[in-house]
């Protein structure tokens, strides 16, 4: 998805990351703290019509496994075109990739809620060993 990413984004004449409000919900800034990656200085916008802070001259500056969800599940017309042309699988065809992601982060979410409502707070609980 990032090379498609590359083909398209830098020449889009409306760009997701401008005309869409795009934010990292708790589930993104989760993910990212279990990964050990560094949580984003600031939320990805405001209020529609806002570019993304994150937004560059080719894209997206974010690593990709700091990117919010919404954004690495989207895909705009341009690249939907791309990947019929390249003869990639139909990204309707994804959605059933995609709702498993959804379902797998909502359980990230629910077990970590629930260590924490079990008293399991103390920065130990949280260890690597929990996160396999």
């Amino acid at each position: 998805m990032e090379a498609l990413r590359r083909r398209t984004c830098r020449f889009c004449p409306e760009p997701c990351c401008i005309t869409n409000t795009v934010w990292f919900d708790f589930r993104d800034l989760l993910a990212m703290h279990l990964l050990d990656e560094l949580i984003p200085f600031r939320q990805a916008a405001a209020e529609s019509g806002e570019p993304c802070p994150f937004l560059g001259h080719h894209g997206c500056r974010l690593p990709w496994r700091m990117r919010p969800w919404m954004c690495l599940k989207y895909i705009c017309p341009a690249q939907r075109a791309l990947m019929k042309k390249d003869g990639r699988p139909d990204p309707a065809g994804l959605g059933d990739q995609i709702i498993k992601i959804e379902d797998q982060r909502f359980q990230m979410e629910t077990e970590v809620i629930a260590r924490i409502r079990r008293g399991r707070t103390s920065p130990s609980s949280f260890s690597p060993a929990w996160r396999q």
